[in-house]
């Protein structure tokens, strides 16, 4: 690990949190723009789609849900009973 890297925090959970889907959403604005604004995500385009092995299924627009920042909690989006887990997480 370089010396920039050291000390970064990507999440932060509470103890009984757990992560069962994570994905970068790339931004359409190149990556070599000198401007912060420029780098800056504005919108997202597309829509979500979780489906779970007892048949439940949730869409939204990807514009619905937040910018994730560092060291943030992430978003719930999708409630599960304890017989059930996610089968396909889709990006349309």
């Amino acid at each position: 690990m370089g010396r920039n890297a050291a000390g970064v925090t990507g999440i932060s959970l509470k103890d009984d949190d757990d992560v069962v889907f994570g994905t970068l959403i790339s931004s359409t604005t190149p990556l070599n723009s000198n401007s912060l604004k420029d780098l800056c995500v504005d919108k997202y385009e597309g829509t979500l789609r979780l489906s779970t092995i007892n048949g439940e299924e949730k869409s939204l627009e990807l514009s619905h849900v937040p910018v994730q920042n560092r060291a943030g909690r992430g978003k719930n989006i999708m409630l599960c009973s304890n017989d059930d887990y996610l089968e396909k997480v889709e990006i349309l």
